[in-house]
């Protein structure tokens, strides 16, 4: 949409054939959310696209944590200094016989003084759990829907949900049907 010079807005429509067509604003629902000029909403993905990011990176820090049976990666330490070539070929070895869940919990045998030592911190520690849980709060914030609704029941009772129901009426839907309303 553009702004006239008489205040109204226009809109530019492509038809099947690709020539483009005027509409006026009294042709178009025009159903407008929050924005800086009045015209163009927000984008609550373009707003939030960190907290989506961090969503995202979270999902994928637990498909590999929990692909490699729920263990922070380690390092294999040698007493000796290892040729360029030598460490590669363990490294690689290593990982065919210990990566995967078809592969957990073998035994390994670790000869010429070479140790492993576990680096990272424990899920636990991580919280990866509450992680998970905070973002799909976080994400229900930004459409404003209470997080019972989208089935994360932590904190819901059967006392509280009938109120949470009321609350998601008046907070939420009363404000989006009386925007349509005023548009319609």
């Amino acid at each position: 949409p553009v702004l006239a010079a008489d205040g109204s807005l226009l809109y530019t429509y492509r038809l099947p054939n690709g020539e483009p067509r005027a509409l006026t604003q009294a042709e178009v629902f025009h159903l407008r959310g929050l924005s800086s000029d009045g015209i163009m909403g927000y984008s609550p993905v373009e707003l939030h696209r960190e907290t989506f990011g961090w969503a995202q990176a979270t999902k994928e820090y637990g498909a590999r944590l929990f692909g490699n049976d729920s263990r922070p990666g380690g390092i294999l330490q040698a007493k000796n200094r290892l040729s360029e070539e030598a460490a590669k070929r363990l490294a690689r070895s290593w990982e065919e016989a210990h990566k995967g869940l078809s592969s957990a919990h073998r035994m390994a045998v670790l000869e010429e003084g070479i140790e492993w030592k576990q680096v990272g911190i424990a899920p636990e520690e991580a919280q990866y759990l509450e992680t998970c849980n905070f973002q799909v709060q976080d994400v229900a914030r930004i459409y404003r829907v209470p997080p019972h609704k989208i089935s994360e029941l932590s904190r819901a009772t059967f006392s509280n949900i009938e109120e949470q129901e009321i609350e998601y009426v008046t907070d939420t839907l009363q404000s989006c049907a009386e925007r349509w309303e005023q548009q319609i």
